[in-house]
């Protein structure tokens, strides 16, 4: 059986639930659009389907359980590896450069001439 599922409000209709509605939009013509519009009798309200395709089980090939045996051989071959240490990374404190201010002391400086000053 086919699904719908509501493009607004997320409520899933399977395809008995669409004889009790009535289409309002149609799925012909150049305008088609992926959903159609449904207005329901029961309870008078208007759903925006669209079609959704049944989900089916993922197919698993033969060979699963040879994988899985190899996946289990690596892992505990990488489990017996020895873990490389990590070195800590040194912290050299930063010299700072000593910054003598040019300031004048007649007359006082505007915020662009303090920007512009500290560029130098």
């Amino acid at each position: 059986m086919s699904e719908w599922i509501c493009v607004v409000c997320s409520r899933v209709f399977d395809h008995d639930a669409l004889e009790n509605a009535v289409q309002i939009t149609s799925d012909h013509g150049r305008g088609r659009s992926r959903t159609q519009t449904y207005r329901f009798v029961t309870d008078g309200s208007f759903h925006h389907l669209k079609k959704v395709k049944p989900k089916q089980p993922p197919h698993l090939p033969a060979s699963e359980s040879k994988d899985a045996e190899l996946l289990q051989e690596v892992i505990e071959t990488l489990a017996a590896l020895p873990t490389p240490p990590v070195p800590e990374p040194e912290l050299k404190p930063e010299q700072l450069l000593q910054v003598t201010p040019e300031i004048e002391e007649d007359k006082p400086l505007t915020a662009m001439e303090i920007a512009w000053n500290r560029r130098k």
